[in-house]
């Protein structure tokens, strides 16, 4: 399979792009610590940065396969390389992650009164510390979202454009406008609700319907989020050919 090759190859991509962000994320640190003594604000704080970059792995994830899937397709090479290949270096690329975002609060808790989001799910009115459990919940979200940005980008490279266009457009409307909508109007049919319940719950989030909140919970639910997509993801790939640009 080549998979030593084909690791080199998309971990190079990965430290490229991840370098940019990092560089803004260091950006960002500076002018807080520079405003914070220029203005003499004491209350300036950082919150929830790993949010940032769940929003830039899952980007990572819908760029992690058409261009390595032609390079790959083109030079004789399993179609199976690129599906491992993700998976590998997108744990890899996870667990550094929550590894530096883990040691943010030991580095800047005090300075810049830094706030993670586990912290603000789970642990809203405690000190900002190291824990085991934060970091868990840390590698598996952003596992999780690289498979769920993997297995889009896969499903949508065998779709037309139109069929591109009715699926991004009609998913989210059916979630976000229809379900909801059709609720107000047929109290029995209560499918939006029970969705977010569901969510809620799978979050460990509970407090948020009379209970505590349960940060072990969603460990069990993100790892089923990256198994089924990823999984999925390597299907579409079966008989696609390569698309030239």
């Amino acid at each position: 399979m080549k998979l030593k090759q084909a690791m080199r190859y998309k971990l190079h991509e990965y430290s490229r792009s991840s370098l940019v962000f990092y560089i803004v994320i260091a950006a960002l640190f500076i002018v807080t610590l520079i405003v914070r003594a220029a203005l003499n604000v004491r209350h300036l704080t950082i919150n929830g940065m790993e949010s940032a970059s769940m929003i830039f792995v899952f980007v990572l994830g819908l760029n992690s396969f058409k261009s390595e899937f032609g390079l790959f397709t083109q030079s004789g090479i399993s179609r199976n390389t690129p599906w491992v290949n993700f998976l590998v270096c997108a744990l890899l690329v996870s667990v550094v992650m929550a590894l530096l975002y883990s040691l943010f609060p030991v580095l800047f808790g005090h300075s810049l009164g830094f706030s993670s989001t586990f912290n603000g799910m789970y642990r809203t009115f405690q000190k900002e510390t190291f824990t085991f459990v934060g970091l868990v919940w840390n590698i598996m979200s952003h596992f999780s979202l690289m498979c769920v940005g993997f297995f889009i980008t896969t499903l949508y490279y065998r779709m037309n454009k139109a069929l591109k266009v009715i699926v991004s457009v009609g998913v989210p409307a059916l979630f976000f406008v229809v379900l909801p909508v059709v609720e107000v109007f047929v109290p029995s049919f209560n499918l939006f609700t029970s969705l977010i319940k569901f969510y809620t719950w799978a979050m460990g989030l509970s407090f948020l319907t009379g209970g505590g909140p349960v940060p072990w919970r969603p460990v069990g639910p993100t790892a089923v989020l990256s198994s089924v997509p990823s999984r999925l993801g390597f299907l579409p790939t079966r008989r696609a050919t390569s698309k030239q640009p």
